[in-house]
């Protein structure tokens, strides 16, 4: 089953990408 919402939104990736203790995961819920 897919989720439409999301954690957090795209600015706040944006914001935190190089943040020391924030770590990016893509998730495919289909396999």
């Amino acid at each position: 089953m897919a989720r439409s919402d999301v954690l957090v939104s795209a600015d706040w990736a944006e914001q935190n990408l190089n943040a020391p203790k924030t770590v990016f995961v893509e998730v495919d819920e289909d396999t």
